[in-house]
């Protein structure tokens, strides 16, 4: 029978569909769709290509991500160099830009809150990985002596979450009630010879009674409720002096037969001679003690394990008054080949041992440790020691490196160097019981510390513990870190208020600052996806775990971490009034390179009254440390502000420039001001920038993720809270203030992940839930605020520091599920079609290009675009080499720029090829059935309708019947002309009666053309239909016919 023949009509320019089944998908959606671009609605045509370049770093550095600079384009290399790319392609290492290395932290509470505070802290992370546990010293008053009373607590945490699982449980570290403080460390220790989920601590007992101090150990399950210990190192062996007692320990190298030891080294007293002594632990049976004579009683013992060099070995470090002393032993046979070495630091004590760490080659091991003074004019200075493996001296010694520096942490290694942390000094104007620290991140590039040149290769890359940490509550015992090859893990006590206790016999009042153990979480490998970024105020805002900016001049820390602390002395030849009463403050100030003028929040306020013959005041200040500002022009001042006699109003007096402090330069690490000037002449100076009730700038938070909004910035702290700056003014630095907090419940369960402002609506996006914020916000005086969070979508969050980009048709971003667009109709899943291309990639960046009316988001191997207008996606791909990966996406006067891992800079023009490599527009229809799926019938033949944009070779593929594993046809058309012209051309098929056919139709080079190939507006095919379902073989068919 003469089947009635009908035309098919195929419209395209519908886009990519990949959630659907090729099956279902409707005419003219297609199963893939490469390089197009849709200008005009229902024609496809090929998208623009790009030139290809090198960057100029590609020598010593790799890139591995991206920002933009008023419209240039900024590359970080692996080895945290910066570069910016100029208009005309061309790279330039800016020595101004400096270092920038990734560092995130995030804090956990590891304890239950302290009756008084929690001290000297140890970590370990159990040999199944699965669990960490801590060990503290926790202080509590005690109402019947009226004193505080120490005793040791140890919890248990869930390594991933970071939720406690065991929280205090105690051990005694005396045999009666005094003042004892004690040491304890953790490791993990096999309940058997397995990677289990066990610990063991070791720590100081003290008879009371007859005073003999000695090392016990304990082992525990990560969920025992009691832990009980024995003696490990007699009182006869162990030395007897507290304040010179020490010891550490640290795991052996992980493996079968290895579970249960433990290297052990402490200070040694007998026959009245002095030892470093080492013994391995083996399950609580000790080895023979492999010793080395000391000059005297040795301080600060700290221990390490490493297979730096290829052989595995135990480091530990320790102090006899100025000298520093360094061994190592063989793991396998530590009481062979043991050797030493030592450093002198004349004039100084060790303070703190910081800790050891390997090198970033691999092959060498560093040491970090303050030394300081401790009367008179005090200083900390941070010091580094290189070891090779079995050598018997220090290859470098880079001591002091940093001065008014002291070590809170011990060192890590990194794919880029070292990252090393560092708090300020303070003590000449701050009592050590009260000032509150923070802990900075830096990072040196190279393995020679002797040979660093301060402004190329270290950098200050992060923060953590924001005004947090009290210096003596560690009391010169640096907790290590642990990792587990993906995270560093560490503890430190955290603030967390004040309290007071009253003497129940005298009526007293004592007063102490609380604190309570947190681990701190820390990452220093970039993620995949972009670091967030804002432009605001003429600089470039970023956030790779703390917020850092740069006006093209060197990144810099934003902010400042510590405010001035001021020492008043009445001194002679002034001009002020004689018996005159004065109040000074002062804070640090820095100018940028877009004149942004920068300050920290003022110091305490200080009185002092003149007496007899003294008209002037020597104002002293320890220099400011935690900064490379004065890297940059040396501008970073103390700016000294005044009050006239008995006055209350604060004018500008002195500008003194900041120390250097590092070690190249041999300035005073205190500043000194004699401040003369009259009266008079003080109520000319410009007033503090508090005087009209504006908030003081505090330290900016440590921050994972920033987003401008209303001209501020919004972020993502560390202990994921929301914080905001204050608005931006012409030429002022932007400030922080504690009191500019956005209020969210339920942190720990929906922690915030990624932020955007949109209009007069900021959204906060969280693990499993969207919020929103609206509200002009408060004014730099703390007037006014931002009305409470509205949740907007209670299953819908976003992926952890997902970019996000607000355009006119909403916000786009990432969720676990796939990409979204939250617009004025709602959450929109508009990702659906390209699920299977995304499948769970992380959006690197996500960049809206207007001349195609496009959303651009690039993956690490690949650019899905979204036509808005259209509904419409499609993939982009740029002829990456094996292993090649696009690390970061920007747009700069609407000209995209992709930069990939193998140092190519690609900038879309208007070319249609990658380079010089020809660029191939690709499309894949689905089924198309003529007489519904399955159907019977028969087509012809078919014609595509399109243009021809220059010369090329199309190919058209047929596939017949759900069946696309091979093409049955295969046709190709020559255009040779250069010209624009009409695409018009028809096929025979081979397989006239079938039930569906499919098409891919793609483009290849005719001789050396532009590339623009062509662009195809519509399919036809001439097809008959007959009713019925389509036939199959025998073989397919169940039953009788």
């Amino acid at each position: 029978m003469t089947l009635q023949k009908s035309i098919l009509r195929v419209q395209l320019g519908r886009g990519a569909d990949t959630s659907s089944t090729d099956i279902i998908l409707e005419p003219g959606q297609l199963e893939v769709l490469e390089n197009a671009v849709i200008e005009k609605t229902g024609r496809l045509e090929k998208r623009k290509g790009c030139s290809s370049s090198t960057w100029d770093n590609s020598s010593t550095d790799n890139p591995i991500g991206t920002f933009a600079y008023r419209d240039n384009l900024i590359i970080q290399g692996d080895e945290a160099v910066i570069s910016l790319v100029g208009s005309d392609n061309e790279t330039v290492t800016l020595s101004g830009l400096g270092l920038n290395k990734y560092f995130e932290s995030e804090i956990f509470h590891a304890s239950s809150s302290a009756g008084y505070h929690q001290v000297q802290p140890s970590i370990a992370l159990s040999h199944s990985g699965n669990y960490l546990a801590i060990a503290y010293v926790l202080g509590e008053w005690n109402t019947t002596d009226n004193a505080v009373r120490y005793s040791y607590k140890v919890s248990v945490l869930d390594a991933v979450t970071g939720t406690i699982v065991n929280s205090n449980r105690g051990i005694s570290n005396r045999s009666a009630l005094n003042g004892f403080v004690g040491k304890i460390k953790v490791v993990a220790h096999g309940d058997s010879d397995a990677a289990d989920d066990n610990f063991a601590v070791y720590y100081e007992y003290l008879n009371v009674a007859s005073g003999a101090l000695t090392i016990k150990k304990a082992k525990f399950k990560h969920d025992d409720y009691t832990i009980a210990g024995s003696e490990i190192v007699s009182s006869s062996l162990y030395r007897q002096t507290i304040a010179e007692a020490f010891f550490d320990v640290v795991e052996y190298t992980a493996g079968a037969g290895n579970y249960q030891k433990v290297h052990l080294v402490y200070t040694e007293y007998s026959g009245s001679a002095h030892h470093a002594t080492y013994q391995l632990d083996t399950n609580g049976s000790l080895g023979t003690a492999a010793k080395v004579s000391a000059s005297g009683a040795m301080k600060h013992m700290t221990a390490y394990k490493s297979a730096a060099g290829g052989t595995a070995r135990v480091y530990l470090a320790y102090s006899i008054g100025a000298v520093v002393h360094v061994r190592q032993h063989t793991e396998a046979d530590p009481t062979a080949g043991a050797t030493g070495a030592s450093d002198t630091i004349s004039g100084m004590v060790m303070t703190e041992s910081g800790g050891f760490c390997d090198s970033e080659a691999g092959t060498t091991v560093e040491y970090f440790f303050t030394m300081g003074t401790t009367s008179s004019t005090l200083q900390s200075k941070a010091c580094r020691l290189q070891l090779t493996p079995g050598s018997t001296g220090i290859d470098d010694d880079n001591s002091p490196f940093r001065l008014n520096a002291w070590m809170p942490l011990p060192p890590i290694k990194t794919t880029a160097g070292i990252h090393y942390f560092l708090s300020q000094e303070n003590r000449n104007t701050e009592t050590e019981d009260t000032a509150l620290h923070t802990v900075t991140a830096w990072t040196d590039i190279q393995d020679a510390p002797g040979a660093m040149l301060l402004a190329l290769y270290r950098c200050l890359v992060g923060s953590t513990f924001r005004q947090e940490l009290i210096r003596n509550h560690l009391n010169g015992i640096c907790p290590r870190v642990v990792t587990d090859g993906t995270h560093h893990y560490s503890v430190l006590p955290r603030t967390t208020n004040i309290q007071t206790w009253s003497n129940t016999t005298s009526g007293a009042v004592t007063a102490a600052i609380n604190s309570q153990c947190s681990i701190i979480k820390m990452s220093t490998a970039k993620p995949v996806h972009e670091t967030p970024r804002v432009q605001l105020g003429g600089e470039l805002f970023i956030s790779p775990g703390s917020i850092k900016s740069t006006a093209s001049d060197r990144i810099h820390e934003a902010g400042f971490y510590y405010k001035p602390g001021l020492n008043l002395a009445a001194a002679a030849a002034g001009s002020m009034e004689t018996d005159g009463v004065y109040k000074y403050r002062a804070c640090w100030e820095w100018e940028d390179a877009f004149g942004n003028l920068h300050r920290s929040e003022p110091s305490d306020e200080e009185t002092i009254t003149l007496t007899g013959s003294n008209t002037g005041v020597t104002v002293t200040a320890d220099g400011y440390s935690m900064s490379v500002k004065g890297f940059v022009n040396l501008g970073l001042n103390l700016v000294i502000y005044r009050t006239q006699d008995a006055g209350n109003v604060f004018n500008r007096v002195a500008t003194v420039v900041n120390p250097a402090l590092d070690s190249s330069t041999s300035d005073s690490p205190v500043i000194s001001h004699h401040d003369k000037v009259s009266d008079a002449n003080a109520a000319t100076g410009s007033f503090l920038y508090t005087e009209g009730g504006e908030l003081a700038n505090v330290a900016p938070p440590s921050a994972r993720y920033i987003a401008a909004h209303r001209n501020r910035i919004f972020a993502i702290t560390e202990d994921n809270r929301i914080w905001f700056s204050k608005e931006y003014q012409n030429k002022v630095g932007l400030g922080w203030s504690d009191e500019f907090q956005i209020p969210l419940d339920g942190l720990d369960h929906d922690k915030p992940t990624a932020l955007c402002g949109a209009g007069d609506q900021l959204y906060i996006f969280r693990e499993n839930s969207t919020w929103s914020v609206a509200g002009e916000g408060p004014s730099k005086t703390g007037v006014g605020e931002f009305y409470k969070p509205r949740l907007i979508n209670a299953t819908i969050g976003a992926l952890k520091n997902t970019p996000t980009l607000h355009t006119d048709s909403g916000v786009y971003f990432q969720s676990i599920r796939g990409i979204f667009l939250l617009g004025g109709e709602g959450f929109k899943y508009i990702g659906a079609p390209v699920e299977d291309l995304v499948g769970s990639d992380r959006v690197i960046s996500i960049r809206h290009h207007q001349g195609t009316e496009t959303i651009r988001f690039a993956f690490s191997d690949k650019v899905l675009s979204y036509n808005y207008r259209e509904d419409a996606w499609a993939n982009y791909t740029y002829s990456l080499g094996e292993g090649e990966t696009i690390v970061g996406m920007e747009n700069l006067d609407d000209t995209i720029h992709i930069v990939t891992s193998a140092d190519k800079i690609l900038k879309e023009d208007t070319s249609y090829k990658i380079g010089t490599t020809y660029m191939p527009m690709k499309l894949k229809t689905g089924w198309i059935s003529f007489n519904e799926i399955q159907g019977f019938g028969r087509v012809y033949r078919f014609s595509i309708l399109g243009e021809s944009r220059d010369k090329h070779v199309l190919t058209v593929k047929v596939y017949y019947n759900y069946d696309d594993s091979a093409s049955v046809d295969t046709y190709t058309f020559t255009t040779s002309s250069a010209t624009d012209a009409k695409l018009q051309f028809r096929g025979h098929l081979s397989k006239q009666k079938c039930e569906a056919v499919k098409f891919e139709i793609y483009d290849a080079d005719n001789t050396a053309s532009t590339g623009d190939g062509f662009a195809i507006d519509h399919i036809a095919l001439e097809v008959g239909i007959k009713k019925g379902i389509f036939r199959t073989t025998e073989t397919n068919t169940i039953g009788a016919d």
